[in-house]
């Protein structure tokens, strides 16, 4: 049985006892989890008892939940992100830095999602999106690629297209890529060492 509002400020006294007594987030929130509470108020307790982000108390909740398989793990360097973008959409180092493409398609992506009730701004991603998947579009990087990129994108759960191609709508898989893009530029290449590593560090965090 979920815990009350009354039922709850009392959990918060006795988990914040805890936590100066020394006990992990994640063993707190499985000790609250064990007495029958939800994993929303699970994460409210962890915010409260910890000052923590909602993204933090995630990432503490699924060191016992188990991270789901839609949510990437927390990508931490560039040589993670290459590892990432390798084995989840092929990339291969053969074609250079090919990342900014992919930035700036989900960033439009991620904008139309969250333009909610902002009409305007909605209209306008929205065109600019279609702009790209046209069929007129003579780019070099043209229509038929954008459409074989969506398709791509939405297997792997980092969107997904409603009625029409440019009906576009970022997952949270696609903002946690989208964020590592945007903060990890990648270089040209990477030592055998740190690919090594990023591929150790990926596995570990995948289970």
């Amino acid at each position: 049985m979920a815990a009350t509002e009354l039922d709850f400020a009392a959990s918060l006294e006795q988990f914040a006892a805890m936590k100066e007594a020394g006990i992990a987030s994640a063993e707190i929130y499985r000790r609250f989890r064990q007495q029958g509470n939800t994993k929303i108020d699970g994460l409210r307790l962890l915010r409260a008892v910890f000052g923590l982000s909602l993204e933090e108390a995630r990432e503490v909740s699924w060191e016992i939940e188990g991270r789901p398989e839609s949510v990437l793990p927390k990508i931490r360097s560039a040589e993670e992100l290459r590892v990432v973008l390798s084995r989840e959409l092929g990339r291969c180092s053969c074609a250079g830095d090919v990342s900014t493409s992919l930035r700036d398609f989900l960033q439009l992506i991620q904008d139309r999602t969250d333009a909610g009730e902002d009409q305007a701004e909605f209209s306008r991603v929205t065109r600019l999106i279609e702009s790209r998947v046209d069929p007129e579009n003579t780019s070099p990087f043209g229509s038929e690629a954008i459409a074989w990129m969506i398709f791509a994108l939405e297997q792997k759960g980092f969107l997904w297209h409603g009625f029409q191609l440019s009906d576009l709508w970022i997952n949270p898989k696609g903002r946690g890529l989208l964020a590592a893009l945007k903060e990890l530029p990648l270089r040209e290449r990477a030592s055998t060492a740190e690919l090594k590593q990023a591929f150790a560090t990926s596995e570990r965090d995948m289970k």
